[in-house]
């Protein structure tokens, strides 16, 4: 039986859905503090906060 998150992963792989508009706010990786910071903050309205390297 598959699980749902095999099932995801098999949807975000196929290009079936587009996961990038649930990415809210990027930061270089140097603003790490700053990223932690915005992705704790409930009212920052950050979805999934991304860190560059």
């Amino acid at each position: 039986m598959e699980t749902d998150f095999q099932a995801a992963i098999d949807l975000i792989s196929s290009g079936k859905i587009d996961v990038t508009k649930l990415v809210t706010h990027r930061f270089p990786f140097t603003d790490i503090a700053k990223a932690f910071e915005i992705a704790a903050d409930k009212e920052a309205g950050a979805v999934k906060v991304h860190l560059q390297l």
